[in-house]
């Protein structure tokens, strides 16, 4: 797998800005953003946005695996994604966000449906 530091190192950054981050839920832009819906075990609630978004910047800056896909919606566009197994947690969490105009994008955040 590639390694992507610069791509990393932005998806850090912005996920880090409260003001750079958003969830479109639009249909350009569809996204299956569920945070709520997945147990973080350092709390033993629910993840809200805000820690959700501390975990995707805590993930890229420790150089957990992140990959690139390419979308169907936008088509062509670029994501990134990310799968991690989290004590506490029956399945993986998947993660997928979009970086794009200075702007960070969460397209996906739930359990993971891969086996």
């Amino acid at each position: 797998m590639e390694d992507l530091p610069s791509e990393r190192k932005e998806i850090a950054l912005l996920a880090r800005r409260k003001y750079a981050r958003f969830v479109p839920r639009t249909r350009e832009m569809p996204c299956d953003w569920r945070p709520t819906a997945v147990i973080n075990p350092e709390t033993g609630m629910p993840f809200t946005d805000a820690s959700a978004w501390n975990l995707i910047a805590d993930l890229a800056e420790s150089g957990h695996p992140v990959k690139e896909k390419i979308l169907d919606q936008p088509k062509g566009e670029k994501a990134f994604e990310m799968e991690i197994g989290l004590s506490g947690n029956a399945s993986k969490i998947y993660i997928k966000v979009q970086v794009k105009g200075g702007k960070i994008f969460g397209r996906s955040f739930h359990c993971s449906y891969r086996k």
